[in-house]
């Protein structure tokens, strides 16, 4: 490894790895909240605030499913805004 071509290449291709270890660290971290808020979407009511937090569950698509299943999704995808307004 005298050649400072080398010496140059192996330095620019190690600080791009750290470059890119970083980057994708923090894009992991950044995607954090968008994973939090999806993993809450699909828990039923009893589990958001559950001590210590599930972390993935499909209970609320679950209901949700079953109400499609037996006819119920218009009234089911109606009602939730009145739900909403009144609480």
């Amino acid at each position: 490894m005298n050649d400072p071509a080398i010496r140059r290449r192996f330095g620019r291709a190690l600080t791009n790895v750290f470059m890119y270890s970083i980057l994708i660290g923090i894009s992991l971290f950044m995607m954090l909240p968008f994973f939090w808020m999806l993993s809450t979407s699909l828990k039923p009511a009893e589990e958001i605030f559950h001590i210590p937090p599930i972390i993935i569950s499909m209970g609320g698509y679950n209901l949700a499913a079953g109400c499609a299943r037996r006819g119920e999704r218009v009234r089911y995808f109606l009602h939730a805004p009145v739900y909403f307004q009144h609480k």
